[in-house]
């Protein structure tokens, strides 16, 4: 289920693995580097005879195979002997795509499954259109074992399989040998190139952890300071507190002690207002009074009130009414009380 991302990651470390030794050995001197260089690869191409080439000397002339390891050659095949196709798939095939790519096989080209050889490489991931682009390379299955066949009567027996492209370049990146029929050499080859991947990425990890460590330990040693700081900030928030309580504790007795005093009202209510006057309802809301009561003459209580020390904007709240069994005149008056009682 996992061939196609396997696939992926193979090719990719493949180069990584690649470009890493090709950098070390630039620093080796030369004799040095003649002696340890990479074991030299053959291509080979089969039409009416076996020819051998060194890897990148196609115009160099064959030669012989018995000069050569079998399992040191590449077999490339013709343009024409092989199909190559672009097709898209969705992106959510990808770590499966070498199943996909077998069941759509014989709709995306003339070949079934059972009669073709292939392989594929990603060419396009667009990640905004969720798709990903895959070249398709094949070989039909009969002519590639024909040629199989005859390479094994020379004593060949390639490690690899591609094709060349119309500019006569290999495409090295396919390969459309079975892993099943690559040899014990190949795989060991794919072992030591995974743990050498695997040994690269661990110096890569580790050199990148190196930097986080080193900070890690600053961090520890800041640890006692930075727990010092903190505890003295929140003795500093709790002092702030206690100074916010005390603000408005105070706030508080001020505002009850600016407030009208009850008593001190009534008291000067019952100075000023006179004794043919009395009061049926007295309101008193924060810094307002309201006074409901009957005198024979409403205007002059609204004349008294405005006389008093404690009252402000006297006023009628609602028209005056005279009693006819009384002859008073009803009043319903409001005053404001600017601050506390003297």
């Amino acid at each position: 289920m996992l061939q196609g991302s396997l696939h992926s990651i193979r090719f990719s470390l493949l180069l990584l693995l690649r470009w890493w030794c090709t950098e070390l050995l630039a620093l080796v001197p030369a004799p040095w580097r003649r002696f340890w260089g990479r074991r030299r690869e053959y291509w080979v191409q089969v039409d009416e005879r076996c020819r051998l080439y060194r890897a990148g000397e196609l115009a160099a002339g064959p030669l012989a195979p018995q000069a050569v390891s079998p399992e040191q050659c590449v077999l490339l095949l013709t343009p024409h002997a092989c199909i190559r196709r672009q097709v898209e798939f969705p992106r959510s095939v990808e770590a499966n795509l070498a199943q996909v790519l077998g069941y759509e096989l014989d709709r995306l080209t003339p070949l079934r499954p059972e009669q073709a050889y292939f392989d594929y490489r990603i060419l396009v991931r667009d990640t905004e259109r969720q798709r990903v682009t895959v070249e398709l390379l094949l070989c039909p299955r009969e002519r590639l074992d024909r040629q199989l066949a005859r390479l094994a009567a020379e004593g060949l027996r390639p490690q690899r399989i591609t094709c060349l492209d119309d500019a006569g370049r290999a495409l090295l990146p396919f390969n459309l040998l079975p892993d099943d029929r690559r040899g014990s050499s190949w795989q060991l080859r794919r072992v030591l190139n995974a743990l050498l991947a695997a040994l690269l990425l661990g110096l890569l990890v580790a050199w990148q952890l190196q930097p986080l460590q080193a900070i890690e330990a600053e961090i520890q040693a800041l640890q006692p300071a930075l727990s010092k700081a903190r505890a003295d900030a929140e003795a500093v928030q709790q002092l702030q507190r206690q100074i916010t309580e005390l603000e408005q504790g105070g706030a508080f007795l001020e505002a009850k002690r600016r407030s009208p005093q009850p008593l001190a009202l009534l008291r000067e209510l019952s100075l000023i207002l006179p004794d043919d006057t009395w009061l049926q309802q007295l309101q008193l809301r924060q810094n307002a009074v309201l006074l409901q009561g009957q005198s024979p003459a409403a205007a002059q209580v609204v004349q008294l009130l405005e006389s008093s020390p404690l009252l402000r904007q006297v006023s009628f709240r609602s028209p005056v009414v005279r009693d006819p069994r009384s002859g008073r005149e009803s009043f319903y008056l409001a005053a404001q009380v600017p601050g506390g009682a003297p």
